[in-house]
């Protein structure tokens, strides 16, 4: 009964959530970003992040440091953002003018991740050109960028089925999830990427430690030329096992969900497909569960500048849930109706995945989004908090268990009270 408990919780939650809190009517800062005394979130630190202009600024999100004290945002055909910078000073910018691109905003998996120490991040170079068209002219070059500026280039990855032409980081040591021979169409000259494969990497050390061809995914039929597999513009979890094996859950093209393991085939999810078209996923750190959040949306069309715009009609359904990620049972949802047309920030598990973040669906008497503090246990919703930002934000949880919410122009860290209190 645990899923009808978080659906009917949620249901009333949501909209006490959005008369009681008004966050459209908070002074952006500090005021918007200090929870109600209802619910274990306290405010511990807000921190500046200026704004620095670049040529493709897709996600000028900040990315808080695992110790809460520092942030990065990648800025287009620019580098690196580090900070926080001291009142009055300029922020340090680590120039890096081949970054990799990102995804818009929040909303989908970050290509680069912060090392565990906090002390760099680990990130992604690679040669385009520009100004004509931004075509790929080699693979992605790892890299680990210091606090301190220097930029190291690790051993480049290569591989029988073609370039490197994804990562995504698990663990904060330099373990990734690759793809590689998939991106073919994007390159110039074209390539054909024949067996198109993901793998799991050390690109810290230069290593491929697992293969895993694209023909052996079960109800995956590859493109030859690789051109429709970019997992950083999707749905995308990878973390690293409690025995030291990395697994990922991933969407692959238009097929279904799919568990890719370090040290065994890669098999079918046995979560619905469909779900998460524009949401995210994420897994908790011992693998067996994953948390989903489909992008719940009103119908209609968006037209922001015509008066005559008829209303979105609202749409009642799941916003979140959490599955057995070996048996596909349910163990609670999430429901509500959305009224609007929003932008949902990626779902994050704290360390012993007993506490998630979720967006919640707006309302109409609050345009502000917000953020859903929900026990993993019950399904219900603890707190909720006014989001960082109006449409670009990031959620995360620390090592030590406090959280961060971030969003355009400064980042927020929470420490949580033990329940009861």
């Amino acid at each position: 009964m645990s899923w009808l408990v978080g659906t009917l919780v949620a249901l009333a939650l949501v909209e006490q959530a959005a008369a009681a809190t008004l966050c459209s009517k908070r002074q952006y800062g500090e005021p918007l970003l200090t929870p109600d005394a209802t619910g274990p979130a306290r405010l511990n630190a807000l921190h500046k992040a200026s704004f620095v202009r670049a040529e493709r600024d897709f996600r000028p999100v900040p990315e808080v440091s695992p110790d809460g004290k520092s942030y990065f945002i990648v800025r287009g055909r620019l580098g690196l953002q580090f900070g926080p910078e001291p009142e009055g000073s300029s922020p340090q910018v680590v120039e890096l003018p081949e970054v990799v691109d990102v995804g818009y905003g929040g909303s989908a998996p970050m290509p680069f991740a912060w090392q565990t120490d906090s002390r760099a991040v680990f990130g992604a170079s690679q040669a385009r050109m520009y100004p004509r068209g931004g075509w790929a002219l080699d693979g992605w070059q790892p890299l680990r960028i210091w606090l301190d500026g220097r930029i190291e280039q690790l051993p480049k990855l290569s591989h029988p089925s073609g370039e490197l032409d994804s990562l995504q980081w698990a663990g904060g040591h330099g373990l990734a999830l690759a793809q590689f021979g998939t991106r073919g169409g994007l390159y110039r000259p074209e390539r054909k990427n024949p067996i198109p494969a993901f793998a799991f990497v050390d690109a810290a050390r230069g290593r491929v430690l697992t293969t895993i061809p694209f023909d052996t995914i079960p109800g995956v039929t590859p493109r030859r030329d690789g051109s429709d597999y970019a997992i950083f513009s999707g749905p995308v979890s990878v973390i690293l096992l409690p025995n030291g094996k990395l697994r990922a859950l991933v969407k692959v093209a238009r097929g279904p969900w799919v568990i890719l393991d370090q040290d065994r085939p890669p098999r079918v999810a046995p979560i619905p497909d469909g779900l998460t078209r524009g949401g995210g996923v994420a897994l908790s750190a011992d693998g067996e569960r994953v948390l989903v959040t489909p992008s719940l949306q009103a119908s209609g069309i968006i037209c922001e500048h015509n008066p005559n715009c008829p209303k979105p009609t609202p749409v009642e359904g799941q916003f979140a849930a959490l599955y057995d990620l070996e048996t596909g049972k349910r163990l609670w949802e999430l429901r509500a109706a959305a009224t609007n047309f929003w932008s949902y920030p990626l779902p994050a598990l704290n360390a012993d995945g007993s506490m998630a973040l979720v967006g919640l669906p707006g309302s109409d008497l609050d345009f502000w989004p917000q953020v859903a503090l929900v026990s993993t246990r019950t399904g219900g919703i603890v707190q909720t908090l006014c989001a960082a930002d109006s449409s670009s934000n990031v959620l995360s949880f620390l090592p030590d268990g406090r959280m961060a919410l971030s969003g355009v122009g400064h980042f927020a860290v929470y420490s949580l009270a033990p329940r009861g209190r």
